[in-house]
């Protein structure tokens, strides 16, 4: 557990860092006060007025909880997959923990690093000034908003992605040429997966969690629905398609080469 705990965090820190840009334009995408403008419009003027370091806002933030929140997902599932044998490890049981492990992930550290990321990117000042503002207004409280469609979308996320590399992994190491690759190609594809089932659940999150944090989570359907209709639960897609799918491949390839490399 302890080389799962350590080698994930890597791995996510190391992720993350690759894609930032690409999550920082699709959160700007599902903003509400941004529905009908063009992203690159939006960042060129981001850019123009702040500089470039702008497309890195909210990073720092993301990169201290992406150690321990990655680090928690793979011990998880890792400890969770080892109490079984291979004849006894079901696609449900695969499922299942996967979900398990992004629920835990969400619970404890995403909710409240998502919170800080949307408000870092929604808002303008500094980010000192922009948590305090925050916090002054909401509490502690506040950085727990949105928990429920986190949850749902971490635990879908890995559910599906651990599920996805568990089944494709081994197939992907049949083929010459490729196979020092599997984790990457796989990771890719769970990612990809995930992205398209669960993108709704994102919007609705990313909503909840700039301006309309005491808004339900019906009202806020209600909203996207009437201003943007079926399509604007799938505002951003594009850019998580770009994000996550790279992001999941590069993580498992990282974590499988750090974990072979340590068994060594």
């Amino acid at each position: 557990m302890t080389n799962s705990f350590i080698i994930g965090g890597i791995s996510g820190c190391i992720s993350q860092s690759i894609v930032w840009p690409i999550e920082y334009m699709k959160t700007i995408k599902q903003l509400p006060e941004h529905r009908n403008l063009s992203i690159i419009k939006t960042v060129k003027n981001d850019i123009k007025l702040n500089g470039l370091r702008s497309i890195y806002r909210g990073l720092i933030p993301q990169l201290i909880t992406t150690i321990p929140r990655a680090a928690l997902r793979y011990s998880i599932f890792d400890q969770l997959k080892n109490s079984y044998s291979n004849d006894n490890l079901t696609n449900l049981k695969k499922l299942s923990f996967g979900m398990i492990a992004g629920a835990s992930e969400a619970i404890i550290l995403t909710t409240s690093s998502e919170v800080i990321k949307v408000q870092l990117i929604h808002n303008k000042n500094d980010s000192i000034t922009t948590l305090k503002n925050f916090y002054k207004n909401n509490g502690i409280k506040g950085f727990y908003k949105g928990i429920i469609p986190t949850t749902l979308r971490q635990s879908t996320n890995h559910g599906i992605t651990f599920l996805t590399v568990e089944n494709l992994r081994p197939l992907i190491n049949e083929i010459d040429y490729i196979n020092p690759y599997s984790s990457l190609f796989a990771g890719m594809i769970g990612g990809t997966l995930a992205v398209t089932l669960n993108n709704p659940i994102d919007v609705i999150k990313t909503y909840k969690q700039s301006d309309r944090l005491n808004d339900s989570t019906t009202k806020i359907i209600k909203e996207i629905y009437q201003n943007k209709g079926i399509k604007g639960f799938y505002s951003g897609l594009a850019l998580r398609f770009l994000r996550v799918g790279p992001m999941y491949g590069i993580t498992f390839f990282i974590y499988d080469s750090l974990t072979t490399y340590f068994e060594d």
